[in-house]
């Protein structure tokens, strides 16, 4: 995740890129469409759910809300295991 404000006397680089992917129940709709990718407008409704210490939180966060997409979150679990029940329940929608 990022560093925040770096110190002048250490070097910063970046060691890889993640990319975050959006994970939803096999039964959502969006799940059943036949497209790779899904529009943010498709997400307007949805109840995200979302990890209470996802060092990218926050950054994706800003992402979304400035291509005008602030999803209301449903719920924040503190685990893996807990996102993943939650979307086999069908609870709403979790970006990994």
């Amino acid at each position: 995740g990022p560093l925040g404000q770096a110190w002048d006397r250490l070097d910063v680089w970046p060691l890889f890129q993640e990319g975050i992917e959006l994970a939803v129940n096999s039964d959502h709709p969006l799940a059943r469409r036949n497209e790779a990718d899904v529009a943010l407008n498709q997400l307007a409704a949805e109840p995200v759910l979302s990890r209470i210490d996802w060092e990218t939180s926050e950054e994706l966060s800003r992402s979304l809300s400035a291509k005008g997409l602030t999803p209301r979150t449903a719920h924040e679990v503190e685990t893996d295991q807990d996102l993943l029940a939650l979307l086999e329940a069908n609870a709403g929608v979790g970006f990994v």
